[in-house]
């Protein structure tokens, strides 16, 4: 924005604490016309996200063209003056594409909720981008109030909601603005179709049941194979220590990760709040997130 060399920042956060809107209303006020912005859940080939770069840059791709040759015009044609944004980028299948990044002039903004994700990616690409790290806390609950009455007020009719169930919402969401936003949605939409002018205190019960689920499962579908199998377990027996979630996982897996990494999954697991952890050490336990 001011005429410097960029320097590339990684975004981390729990979801639903705003990296990804925030990221966007910069690219889209300040750079309209010199971004490109690739969800890497949709695209995570290096292939796909090339191709998706230059397309939103306006540039003409002919069909079947190997990833060397969009690689060789993303180099010619992309310049410093250019911002990329991979959100969702641990869901690249390998970090090739990001070792192709980091030898571009352009500035990267990676976005992602696993922020350990990088322990993997070799050092030398690690250096290479050389990120500034910005972690988005949670939302307070006074911030997600205000978060969800500015969105009333600009959606619904006055004295749809009360500011007292408002409150409630922002508690039940521990932080998540995405959850809280779509309770509101969801509930306006129900007293709408029940023809009534206010939104009640049992359409904000249902509708917040729907976010958690929409949320659990959008979290779900980003969990690797690993963490999939590690979970459905924990799903099956409700509560089970860590030693013996290890030795299921083990013995079930083919191609079992080791100790360390297994511990890394669960971390994961935890952090996305589907799994709760008790206990330290041999004693650990997990269970089923309510």
């Amino acid at each position: 924005m001011h005429g410097k060399d960029a320097r590339n920042v990684l975004i981390t956060g729990e979801t639903g604490t705003g990296k990804t809107s925030l990221v966007r209303w910069i690219l889209n006020e300040h750079f309209e016309r010199e971004h490109a912005y690739v969800n890497c859940l949709n695209c995570r080939s290096e292939h796909k996200i090339l191709e998706s770069i230059l397309i939103q840059l306006g540039h003409v791709i002919p069909e079947n063209k190997p990833t060397d040759y969009l690689s060789q015009r993303f180099a010619k044609k992309v310049g410093s003056d250019v911002v990329v944004c991979l959100d969702e980028v641990d869901q690249i299948k390998d970090d090739r594409i990001l070792q192709s990044l980091s030898i571009q002039q352009c500035c990267l903004a990676l976005i992602t909720n696993r922020p350990f994700f990088f322990d993997d990616i070799d050092g030398r690409v690690r250096s290479r981008l050389f990120l500034a790290e910005l972690e988005f806390p949670r939302y307070t609950q006074p911030e997600l109030a205000g978060i969800v009455s500015d969105r009333v007020q600009y959606a619904l009719k006055p004295d749809s909601i009360p500011h007292r169930l408002i409150e409630l919402i922002a508690s039940w969401a521990r932080g998540d603005a995405r959850v809280a936003l779509q309770t509101v949605r969801a509930a306006a939409i129900s007293a709408e179709t029940n023809r009534r002018d206010e939104i009640t205190l049992d359409d904000l019960k249902v509708a917040f049941k729907g976010a958690i689920q929409s949320k659990r499962e959008y979290l779900k579908s980003k969990l690797n194979d690993h963490e999939r199998f590690l979970l459905e377990v924990v799903e099956q027996r409700k509560r089970i220590a860590s030693g013996e979630l290890f030795g299921l996982y083990t013995k079930s897996t083919l191609q079992p990760l080791g100790e360390r990494a297994y511990r890394i999954q669960m971390e994961h697991l935890v952090q996305t709040g589907l799994v709760r952890d008790s206990g330290e050490g041999r004693w650990k336990k997990f269970e089923l997130a309510p």
